[in-house]
């Protein structure tokens, strides 16, 4: 199981959520298709961000939070493959280097191999 789409939706039922515009639809079968699948699953997982109460936080708070939990799992789930269709972020990702961490091509200093190691990447 590969991750290739994230994507936050806000303020809509389950359905609209998973597909919300005909270009989800769309997306997930260019998805299927691209990976050679004539037969396979789409798996959707929803993580609401609730209060502490348990009660979902409502449309337009915590945006910020919302915005920084979606760039997250976009930067994790495109570590997991070259294939990541998200075109969301791409940019600002694509353009941020840390030697021995992120978009690094080579390790070249102590002092990279040391920051790859703390965070368990080499």
């Amino acid at each position: 199981m590969w991750p290739y789409y994230v994507g936050q939706a806000c303020g809509q039922t389950l359905l609209k959520r998973a597909f919300q515009k005909q270009d989800k639809v769309q997306k997930y079968n260019d998805i299927l298709a691209y990976c050679g699948y004539s037969r396979a699953s789409v798996w959707v997982f929803f993580l609401p961000l609730v209060t502490e109460n348990g009660r979902l936080v409502r449309k337009g708070t915590r945006q910020a939070l919302i915005d920084q939990a979606e760039y997250t799992l976009i930067g994790l789930a495109r570590e997991t493959h070259d294939d990541f269709w998200n075109v969301a972020h791409r940019r600002g990702m694509d353009a941020l280097e840390v030697e021995g961490l992120v978009n690094s091509v080579t390790r070249v200093s102590k002092a990279a191999k040391l920051l790859s190691a703390v965070f368990e990447r080499g």
